[in-house]
């Protein structure tokens, strides 16, 4: 539960800006981000966790600096996030995405003729219209991530998540003992 809703919190706090910014602003390399967010969907989910455990490990170009600073990815919540994140933020992104995109363009031009910086457009204006779909992609989000096997197995085997428990618990004792998890 923990590791989802922090999953879920970080996904919005960063998703939701760039749901925005796929939505709304046209850039060179947008066909390829918006790829990109969709991979984690696309791949089987250990590959996914092979992925990640390629990029994250302490001896990684990414996961060294973030060792020296304290930050461990394998068999850690932070690993757990982390499978958490790249298998679940892209169900996020992409219904808002499609949720920003909906929001008619004519009110924030109203907006924007009246004063309104872009960020305070994408505060009260944006926001608020999107908030319904903000929780159904929060939802989904932490659902998905709540439910996460593969990748997190591979990238953070312990302390156990769910899935993982009711899984080792099936191997090593059977459906009896794994059933009430």
């Amino acid at each position: 539960l923990l590791s989802a809703t922090i999953t879920t919190v970080i996904t919005v706090v960063l998703g939701t800006p760039l749901a925005y910014i796929l939505a709304k602003r046209d850039f060179r390399g947008r066909a390829f981000v918006d790829a990109v967010i969709d991979l984690p969907i696309l791949i089987p989910h250990t590959v996914a966790g092979i992925a990640l455990l390629t990029v994250l490990a302490p001896n990684t170009f990414i996961g060294r600096p973030l060792s020296e600073l304290g930050i461990y990815f394998l068999d850690t919540i932070f690993g757990i996030v982390a499978a958490m994140m790249f298998v679940s933020a892209p169900l996020y992104i992409k219904t808002m995405k499609e949720v920003f995109a909906d929001i008619d363009p004519n009110l924030e031009k109203a907006a924007r003729t009246l004063g309104a910086s872009p960020l305070k457009t994408f505060v009260k204006i944006d926001l608020p219209l999107a908030a319904r779909g903000m929780l159904t992609g929060a939802v989904m989000c932490w659902a998905r991530a709540i439910s996460e096997f593969g990748a997190v197995i591979i990238l953070a085997y312990y302390p156990y998540t769910a899935p993982v428990l009711i899984f080792v618990k099936f191997m090593s004792k059977g459906l009896a003992v794994s059933r009430p998890i």
